[in-house]
């Protein structure tokens, strides 16, 4: 299982805020996160904060959270690119994937070489000489 504290600055002080946990089930790759955050005028107990992560982490593997706080938003790319490296495997409920930073560049930059592949095209076209395109529009080639 691995954890890792939330923490804010409050009157020049770090407290800590909230915790996510990563970790897999028994006899499955799939990799599980949970999240826990306390509220601004609550102080923040370690012990319940993981438990309440733990109950998440369970339950969110097959159902997507409704809402998630800002400051674990935050913190979510930075703990599954370290959940990806400590349980060496990418497999996370689909939730987890929209927050996945490689995982967005990785489609961005395929997107990017589809749109290069048809501008090449395009280009291609381009340089074709206008009178073989004007043969080729011709009444005589259908």
């Amino acid at each position: 299982m691995l954890i890792e504290y939330v923490w804010e600055r409050k009157n020049g002080r770090r407290q800590k805020k909230g915790v996510l946990i990563g970790g897999k089930l028994e006899n499955e790759d799939l990799i599980c996160v949970g999240f826990s955050s306390c509220s601004p005028r609550d102080q923040f107990d370690r012990d319940f904060g993981n438990e309440v992560a733990i109950e998440r982490a369970l339950r969110f593997c097959e159902r997507t959270p409704k809402k998630i706080p800002f400051s674990i938003q935050d913190k979510l790319p930075k703990f599954i690119h370290r959940c990806k490296r400590y349980f060496k495997s990418n497999n996370f409920p689909s939730w987890v994937k929209k927050y996945d930073l490689e995982a967005i560049l990785e489609e961005i930059n395929d997107q990017k070489n589809k749109n290069n592949y048809f501008n090449n095209l395009n280009s291609f076209h381009n340089t074709v000489p206008n009178s073989f395109s004007n043969r080729c529009n011709s009444k005589h080639i259908r």
